[in-house]
């Protein structure tokens, strides 16, 4: 049926596109004296021309990652390319119309029979999908006085680079705003610094190595996991009542790389993925699914971020405003912070030096590789400017946070939403001599938190300790009145043997949560949710209390390897420790420079070793990924290989 209606669809893109061009083939035929004959000629060219068209618009669509990637659609090579392909399709146009148009009558008849059966059978069936939501997220008995809730994910979003946390070079009006009320939280940190995994912490409450998605590359996807809107739809509220599929309508409006491919948007009943080029999209109908892969809609949504870059901040807009009466739940995904740094123009006259004369009106990846290949030595007034397209890039995302929290405002349901805004992870933005993400440093592991929510929240409190991402779906259970998934600290003690081993078979063990609440600790009930704040990616995992912070390579946590270490300091790669209080650049390493912090360094690594051996999946089983091994490099080039003393000095790009 999705493929009548794709007929419909396109038939009807193709008699727009096909008219203007059988009359100029009627017209030829005209001034040669001839009628039009059916499948003559004539009929053939037009045929051609429509077809070849399609094929012209098609190839160069599908083969924009391997003909001059990363190239502006204006860039001359880019241009040369399309005119090649638009011939290519024109001579594959005409030989399809001469193969099929060019025998016999009958040939031509069952074609168009067919092609008509198609078209009717899709338009009778389009007709038929365009049905409403249905019930999903009204207003009920079961679902009456819980709180929507919008969650706001800035990417790469440093928390440093925000006027509510000290930075006074930016204006952030909108997230100043939420800060005065509501609660932020002064350190609040990921529990890895990309953006899949982080993503995975934020909608299951759980670490990477519970909800499984630790590698980020092409083709990987989520593990079974229930995700936060899963978990809302199959919840139970304090009172006992339980909630079903339609007590909650749950969109996701996504910039970039996250998509429903991946699993990652299990739940959602919408989902919008402007990256890939998919419109919004409702998961209810096949159609809707089925359309948004078809090359009209996707050069459409492309278009359309052409004449409004912040076209998922206005379809929000829009989807927010469409379910202002029913529960729901409405996840966006911001990306101006996030490379390629280009601000819009509105954001960067008041951060961009007019006179400067350097190589970067953006910075995009290819410079950050340029840079780190060592083919191109940053000036400090290139430092500069990539920083201030950056924070410009952060008043660019207050601006679309600003007109979310004005739709809520505009339909009268503001107070009755908890707002969060957050981010996957932070950035480095030359610090240490690493640019982007995916470093185990405090500017790639702090992130911004704050929540808004006058029912439940007191207004413009600063909570202190530390939080993680993962403590934010347990929080939003609290806030809600709904009985949170059941806690992996809960779980643990039953599920070990006599051996002292985790029952790594139990389900409980893998579908337990590893977050808290932080409602005890807003209400000052308690000091802190937790005492160590732990981080990993594919080469390193952290551990940082409240003063200290340890970076050990993961080879350590293996057998006998800290030990080794420890006798013969050349055997691995220096640890890296920081005294947070002292040095919150993280710029000497105190490793091994004295017998407190030999000790400190000890205590924090048995920490890192218990939390380790407590999760399901092992560290000998995680898998190098290729964002991974570029790190590796990257690292190695800067001297943080070797034993102890290695990286102990900034290099030339720190």
């Amino acid at each position: 049926l999705s493929i009548a209606q794709a007929a419909f669809h396109y038939a009807l893109i193709a008699a727009v596109l096909g008219a203007p061009l059988a009359l100029l083939a009627t017209a030829e035929r005209r001034v040669r004296g001839r009628a039009w004959p059916g499948t003559s000629p004539g009929a053939r060219k037009a045929v051609a021309r429509t077809l070849g068209l399609w094929l012209a618009v098609g190839l160069y669509w599908w083969t924009r990652p391997v003909v001059f990637p990363g190239l502006s659609a204006t860039d001359p090579k880019r241009l040369a390319a399309a005119a090649a392909i638009l011939v290519l399709g024109i001579l594959l146009g005409a030989l399809v119309a001469r193969l099929a148009l060019g025998s016999a009558r009958t040939r031509a008849r069952i074609l168009s029979s067919i092609a008509v059966a198609a078209v009717v059978i899709g338009a009778v069936v389009t007709v038929a999908s365009l049905r409403g939501r249905g019930e999903r997220g009204r207003i009920g008995e079961s679902n009456e006085g819980l709180p929507n809730i919008l969650l706001v994910i800035v990417d790469a979003l440093r928390q440093d680079t925000i006027r509510a946390y000290g930075d006074d070079e930016v204006h952030t009006p909108h997230i100043d705003r939420l800060a005065g009320e509501g609660v932020l939280f002064e350190d609040a940190y990921v529990q890895v610094p990309f953006t899949w995994p982080s993503f995975g912490s934020f909608l299951t409450g759980k670490v990477p190595r519970r909800h499984g998605l630790i590698r980020m590359e092409p083709g990987v996807r989520f593990p079974v996991n229930a995700t936060l809107p899963v978990l809302l739809k199959s919840g139970v509220r304090e009172d006992g009542r339980r909630l079903g599929e339609n007590d909650w309508i749950a969109g996701a409006l996504m910039t970039g790389t996250i998509s429903h491919g991946s699993r990652l948007l299990e739940g959602f009943d919408a989902y919008l993925e402007a990256l890939v080029g998919h419109e919004l999209v409702d998961v209810h109908d096949p159609w809707s699914e089925f359309r948004s892969g078809l090359l009209p809609w996707l050069v459409l949504n492309k278009l359309g971020q052409r004449t409004d870059r912040h076209l998922v901040t206005t379809t929000a807009e829009s989807w927010l405003r469409s379910n202002d009466d029913r529960r729901f739940l409405a996840m966006v995904h911001l990306y101006s912070t996030h490379t390629p740094y280009d601000p819009a123009p509105e954001f960067r006259a008041r951060h961009l030096d007019p006179d400067y004369d350097g190589p970067f009106d953006s910075f995009v990846a290819a410079h950050r590789k340029a840079i780190e290949d060592g083919d191109y030595v940053p000036t400090v007034a290139d430092m500069l400017r990539i920083r201030r397209l950056y924070l410009a890039g952060v008043e660019e995302a207050d601006a679309m946070l600003g007109r979310l929290i004005a739709t809520l405002e505009e339909s009268g349901v503001l107070d009755d939403t908890i707002v969060v805004f957050t981010s996957d992870h932070g950035e480095s933005l030359g610090e240490h001599g690493l640019w982007e993400h995916n470093w185990m440093y405090e500017d790639n592991l702090r992130i911004p938190l704050i929540l808004r929510y006058p029912p439940g929240l007191p207004a413009g409190v600063r909570v202190p300790g530390l939080v993680d991402s993962i403590d934010l779906l347990p929080t939003l259970f609290d806030l809600a009145g709904i009985v949170p998934p059941e806690s992996a600290v809960d779980v643990e003690p039953e599920l070990i043997g006599q051996d002292g081993e985790l029952d790594l078979r139990s389900r409980r063990l893998w579908h337990a949560i590893d977050g808290s609440s932080l409602l005890p600790l807003v209400r000052g009930e308690v000091e802190s949710v937790r005492d160590l704040a732990f981080a990993e990616n594919g080469l390193f995992t952290s551990v940082r209390d409240e003063r200290w912070k340890l970076i050990v390579r993961r080879e350590l946590l293996r057998g006998s390897a800290w030990d080794d270490l420890l006798r013969d300091p050349r055997s691995a790669e220096a640890p890296r420790l920081f005294d947070l209080q002292e040095d919150p650049l993280e710029l000497e390493n105190l490793f091994d420079r004295s017998d407190e912090a030999r000790a400190v360094a000890g205590r924090l690594f048995e920490e890192m070793r218990k939390q380790s051996a407590r999760l399901p999946i092992r560290e000998s089983q995680i898998e190098r990924s290729g964002r991974d091994l570029r790190a590796e490099q990257i690292f190695r080039g800067l001297g943080y290989g070797g034993g102890v003393g290695a990286g102990d000095e900034p290099s030339d790009g720190e």
